[in-house]
């Protein structure tokens, strides 16, 4: 062989030898990370996915953080259609805030709807023999109104049909998905799923504000755009960013899950932030929001003992606990398993012969953390929580734990909490009236469902045999149509611990003073941000007045010291 042969041979086994360890490293990389090929200014620390959650960046309680979401006019408008779709026309689009309608958002009554005494003040009621419509846009005539979509039977627009009696259900479907770019401190996340999201929240604010919830999912598009495989944000894949729909002070989201947590209870991470959004007219302030930390990994790998458990959102008349319904139960982890026997066995226990308390205790404890639960209904009942289980059904999550073998309680969305009604102002509501309870004096009637949530004993509303919670401190209106708290409630054991638990948050999680500092330190820190030269604006804006919301502490305050009475009361019994 000559020496030129020889040499090329040897040349061209060495270019094969770099080029197969350079696809072996490549590989390595797509396996590990799927770094190849990523966007520009792309950072392991603050994109990747084996980085931990920096929960300081993330979630810092010492300021508010701005975030800008950048979305192409075509995406936006197939998100406004979807919303179409989803719940119809509502209102007409931005410009209800700062002085219009009255709460409850874009929907009307049922034709010959009388609101029960005490019913929240501004609820739209149609006049004799009109038919349920959207409300009219503000600034026009109802004549100049959108045509609105019917009124479902049994419900409110939104609702399915004959939702009504049992707990609101509004659509089954999420609303889609489309790609944003987000920018946070100089650097810029690609491909960034971003959807609306909520139950009554967002029904309520569709057509009547720029400022609806909505929820990131960083890595929705990969399939798409491989270059962004496991995208996260410093650590986090899902984040979900609070409106503050139904409360003038924007901080009880914030606050109620601050409170949750030194009760000891698992419960999201919280911050306040600015979010800027361009739909193609440009960057427009969108509004004081608070991000939530979605249930997921990094929460489940910190506040838990093992994260690759079962996490479940339950919704829906199942998610009573009345009788095990699957649909009820969908997972938020290993969805390809088809296994619920953790939820299952909580059924199994919950319901089974109580003849021997001992013994029923027994097996609700071997795989309920029933101690969780009670301490959840102690706090949740003395801070008052209005969109949970006791009145509806939703807005929790269930985990179970692998670490323990135990499910667990998880709170969730808690806009409608700290309060006496879930109205924005905060007002008490009747059923709910602290002051009059507080004083021995006999609670006014609970609120009576319309015609139309055609409830009766075990719906999921309230009023006369609807066996719903007035968050009263007894629980003592709560019917078998609320097992977990009933039955738990009627028995000496748990009621006793449950009492303890009141009196325990009530001196620690919620004393006084702690509470009020915390109050004023989050209206401090978001106030430059609501209200003044740099505060929200009309179109983007779900506060009735700037004075709604310098006076909402007051009204915080108020509920406060109310809720301290009723303990005082309720435990001197």
């Amino acid at each position: 062989m000559s020496h030129l042969k020889r040499t090329l041979m040897v040349t061209s086994l060495a270019l094969s030898l770099a080029l197969s360890l350079q696809a072996c490293q490549n590989y390595s990389l797509l396996g590990k990370n799927n770094a190849v090929g990523r966007p520009a200014g792309w950072s392991e620390i603050s994109h990747g996915n084996d980085t931990a959650p920096d929960y300081a960046r993330v979630f810092p309680q010492d300021r508010v953080n701005r975030i800008e979401i950048k979305i192409a006019a075509q995406d936006w408008k197939l998100m406004q259609d979807n919303m179409t779709e989803l719940f119809g026309s509502g209102g007409s689009g931005p410009g209800s805030g700062f002085g219009s309608g009255g709460p409850g958002g874009n929907f009307t009554p049922p034709a010959g709807f009388v609101p029960p005494e005490g019913f929240p003040p501004g609820f739209p009621t149609p006049s004799p023999g009109a038919s349920a419509s959207a409300p009219a846009p503000n600034n026009t005539t109802p004549n100049a109104s959108p045509t609105p979509r019917p009124t479902p039977a049994g419900g409110f627009p939104g609702m399915r049909p004959g939702g009504g009696g049992g707990p609101l259900e509004f659509s089954e479907e999420d609303p889609i998905y489309r790609p944003a770019t987000v920018s946070f401190e100089g650097q810029t996340w690609n491909y960034v799923g971003i959807r609306y999201k909520g139950n009554s929240s967002l029904r309520s604010s569709w057509g009547r504000t720029l400022k609806m919830p909505f929820r990131f999912d960083f890595d929705e598009f990969e399939s798409e755009h491989p270059e962004i495989k496991n995208q996260r944000f410093f650590g986090f894949k899902r984040l979900t960013f609070s409106s503050g729909f139904s409360d003038n002070s924007l901080i009880r989201e914030k606050v109620a899950a601050d409170i949750f947590r030194k009760a000891g209870l698992p419960s999201a991470q919280t911050a306040f932030y600015r979010v800027y959004l361009d739909y193609g007219e440009g960057s427009k302030y969108f509004g004081l929001y608070t991000l939530v930390e979605a249930p997921d990994k990094p929460m489940l790998a910190t506040q838990f003992k093992n994260a690759e458990g079962n996490l479940y959102k339950p919704s829906g008349n199942g998610a009573k606990f009345v009788t095990f319904d699957q649909k009820a139960f969908p997972k938020k982890s290993n969805e390809t398993t088809s296994n619920w026997q953790d939820i299952q066995n909580i059924f199994s226990a919950l319901h089974a012969s109580r003849s021997n308390p001992e013994q029923w205790r027994s097996g609700l404890e071997k795989v309920f953390d029933v101690e969780g639960f009670l301490k959840w209904l102690a706090t949740n009942t003395l801070i008052q929580s209005w969109d949970t289980y006791g009145r509806m059904a939703h807005n929790y999550y269930l985990y179970a734990d692998p670490g323990d073998g135990l499910v667990h309680w998880i709170p969730w969305d808690n806009n409608m909490a700290l309060s006496g009604s879930g109205r924005p102002d905060g007002a008490m509501m009747p059923g709910g009236s602290v002051p009059n309870t507080a004083s021995g004096a006999t609670p006014a009637p609970t609120r009576t469902p319309p015609p139309g949530f055609q409830g009766g004993p075990g719906g999921g509303m309230g009023g006369p045999g609807g066996g719903a919670f007035s968050l009263e401190l007894t629980a003592q209106e709560v019917n078998e149509s609320w097992p977990l708290i009933r039955y738990l409630i009627d028995d000496p054991v748990y009621h006793a611990k449950y009492v303890a638990y009141v009196d325990q948050v009530r001196k620690e999680a919620f004393a006084i003073e702690p509470t009020k500092a915390m109050y004023q330190k989050a209206h401090n820190l978001i106030r430059p941000f609501v209200v003044g030269a740099d505060g929200e604006q009309k179109e983007a804006t779900l506060l009735s007045s700037p004075e709604a919301f310098e006076t909402s502490l007051d009204q915080l305050n108020t509920h406060l010291q109310a809720r301290h009475a009723a303990a005082e009361a309720f435990l001197s019994k």
